[in-house]
């Protein structure tokens, strides 16, 4: 009789650890990347500090944190004003630009630059009448074709100061720029945190060299802990939480950013980086 014989198994290919063993050294490559470009200047913070303007520094008392002390007396709070009014005549210069703009399928993008005082609590940013007149909406995640992933985004808006009232007074004053983002949505699953947020983080920060505050959105706390690392290599503050901010609280920057730049998946296409901001070229090594 011929025997039978059980063909011989096979094992399934293990694809969930090449996936992970990818990602990891993907990790390592943008950390590389990251400590290449930042350190290779470790006196251009104080270069970039003899740089600045006046009209962008007038008025403001810089902190350790990077905030500024309110005006105390009637006389600097004048300095201040016409401060912010010079910085948003600048900005004004280019107003056919739109304040968001479709950067790819899978982004939008806000940016002003001026007068903006930024509102956490109730994801509202206000700007000088001088630099749009229209109201704006957006939600800052890369993935604005995905409903499922959108659905739990809090959305944000940009719109110019009150008509017939003062704005809001400031209670901290920034030197730095604003970078507004949300890590909700598929955040949690490793393809996710490095496609949607990651990778989209380091195109649009680092041309500030750390010179820039991040403003997150749906925070989740156990996220942020388990990528510190990789935060701090791209902002030299404080993370701002902007769901657990006072509703009280009105911080006033010179320059916002709302939403993430995306390129390709795990990928950065080098000719579209923007060019490093000369104002704010800066890294702690």
């Amino acid at each position: 009789m011929k025997s039978h014989r059980t063909p011989p198994r096979f094992e399934p290919r293990r694809t969930g650890n090449a996936f992970i063993i990818a990602t990891m050294l993907l990790s390592l490559c943008i950390l590389s990347l990251i400590k290449a470009r930042y350190c290779s200047v470790p006196n251009a913070k104080s270069q970039a500090l003899a740089e600045l303007e006046p009209t962008e520094a007038s008025g403001m008392v810089t902190l350790k944190a990077g905030e500024a002390a309110l005006p105390e007396d009637e006389e600097d709070e004048g300095s201040s004003i016409t401060s912010q009014k010079i910085v948003a005549e600048k900005a004004a210069i280019d107003l056919s630009k739109p304040i968001c703009s479709e950067t790819s399928k899978r982004s939008n993008v806000c940016e002003a630059v001026g007068d903006i005082r930024l509102q956490g609590s109730s994801h509202t940013i206000l700007l000088h009448p001088s630099l749009t007149d229209r109201e704006w909406k957006t939600k800052p995640y890369c993935r604005k074709h995905d409903p499922p992933a959108m659905r739990n985004i809090k959305e944000w808006t940009m719109k110019p100061f009150p008509i017939g009232e003062p704005p809001p007074r400031c209670t901290v004053n920034h030197t730095v720029p604003a970078l507004v983002f949300s890590i909700g949505g598929f955040t949690g699953n490793l393809f996710h945190d490095f496609t949607d947020v990651i990778v989209p983080l380091f195109i649009s920060s680092y041309q500030f060299r750390g010179e820039v505050q991040f403003v997150v959105a749906d925070i989740k706390p156990w996220w942020v802990s388990k990528f510190i690392v990789i935060l701090k290599q791209l902002s030299d503050y404080d993370i701002i939480d902007a769901n657990n901010e006072d509703r009280e609280a009105v911080r006033c920057f010179p320059r916002v950013i709302v939403g993430l730049s995306f390129h390709k998946e795990l990928g950065v296409d080098r000719q579209r980086l923007p060019p490093v901001t000369p104002s704010w070229t800066s890294r702690r090594c």
